[in-house]
């Protein structure tokens, strides 16, 4: 862990020598480079000049509201929950470089767990309003060299081409430390990730509380990936967690050929040691028009499972089918839907239905305007 941080603390130090170098270059332009820019000021675009000073680093790459009605019933056909959910979703990166080389990057977000966004409103059954936003990933990004990169603070989980059924939510997050190698032309593989760190305190979603955590460790990761052509690509990975072990392996197919389905995912997991176990979960993927994106699965997860995937899959064996029709630039609606099958254990998802409404609040602000007028 200390020689891993030890990485991480030389990354900063080249990002630092980075930023002076930057700087250093901008106090010694060529007047030639100085009438371009008295000729940009001068050119139409300098009735909405380009955001300065601190905001001029900071890049926002999501600002998403989205709105959810759910309606669940467990495998003895009770209703646990029939209501409407709420959803904000920021993040965004302060660059201290022009390339995006080295930076802090940020999430806020609401829901009260680590592995979750969606709070209720407090309209519905087993509705219990909330309103707090958290945040949930803030951690320093830094790339020294080509095809390098290190992170480390509050980090995203990385699945490679396995997604939340079998693996962790794409809400969740590890405290610790991460190194990526991207050198497929001579390392074979295009990603070789090692990821280390914490994993716990799950309704403690606000990062700021749980840094104490940091230099705890009780999860690794060593994860491969390998676009092999452009149709097909997978990943394998190793991780210990909890002192389980368990093995992934996921494969994502292009096969636009059999007109029924445009791809085909499939992901498989062996869990070892404690409690072994195994599962998987193969769906299809299919574009039907421009505007409007199927898939349909199937999904088995043992009881046993340990760990954070999406809730609406949780464990037991599901068909489940999915959709999202974009109606317009900034709005878009999906569905979820579920059944448990040929399972003989009790099911929290039984039955459920979800209907998502989706805003990109981000690309209609940057239309507006509105950011270049406040940033200037």
């Amino acid at each position: 862990m200390r020689q891993f941080s030890f990485l991480l603390c030389a990354a900063f130090l080249l990002a630092t020598a980075n930023v002076s170098a930057q700087t250093n270059d901008t106090t010694t332009q060529t007047n030639d480079t100085t009438t371009q820019t008295i000729t940009s000021a001068q050119s139409p675009d300098a009735t909405n000049p380009a955001p300065s000073g601190f905001l001029s680093h900071l890049d926002v790459t999501n600002f998403q509201l989205l709105g959810r009605f759910m309606h669940d019933r467990d495998s003895n056909d009770v209703l646990q929950a029939s209501k409407l959910q709420w959803q904000l979703d920021l993040k965004a990166n302060l660059n201290f470089d022009k390339e995006g080389n080295y930076l802090v990057h940020t999430r806020v977000s609401s829901g009260d767990v680590v592995d979750g966004g969606f709070s209720d409103t407090g309209i519905g059954y087993g509705s219990h309003p909330r309103s707090n936003l958290y945040v949930k990933r803030l951690y320093f990004q830094a790339r020294p060299l080509k095809g390098m990169e290190f992170q480390v603070g509050s980090i995203p989980f990385f699945r490679g081409e396995a997604t939340p059924v079998t693996h962790y939510d794409e809400g969740g997050f590890i405290i610790g430390e991460r190194v990526t190698l991207r050198h497929p032309e001579h390392l074979y593989f295009d990603e070789i990730t090692y990821t280390v760190g914490y994993i716990g305190a799950t309704f403690t979603p606000n990062v700021l509380l749980r840094m104490g955590n940091f230099g705890r460790i009780n999860y690794h990761q060593y994860l491969v990936e390998k676009h092999f052509d452009d149709r097909v690509s997978g990943s394998f990975e190793y991780s210990n967690q909890y002192l389980e072990s368990v093995f992934r392996e996921a494969v994502h197919v292009k096969v636009k050929e059999l007109k029924v389905v445009d791809a085909v995912r499939a992901e498989f997991y062996q869990r070892t040691l404690v409690t072994p176990g195994n599962g998987y979960n193969v769906v299809g993927e299919k574009q039907v028009t421009k505007r409007l994106l199927l898939t349909v699965g199937f999904a088995a997860i043992d009881r046993n499972y340990v760990g954070f995937n999406n809730e609406e899959y949780n464990i037991g064996r599901h068909v489940y089918a999915t959709g999202k029709y974009q109606f317009s630039r900034d709005w878009a609606v999906g569905f979820f839907t579920t059944r448990g099958v040929l399972t003989d254990y009790y099911l929290t998802n039984g039955r459920r239905f979800d209907v998502i409404v989706y805003y990109d609040a981000l690309d209609a602000i940057k239309r507006s305007g509105l950011w270049r007028r406040f940033s200037t």
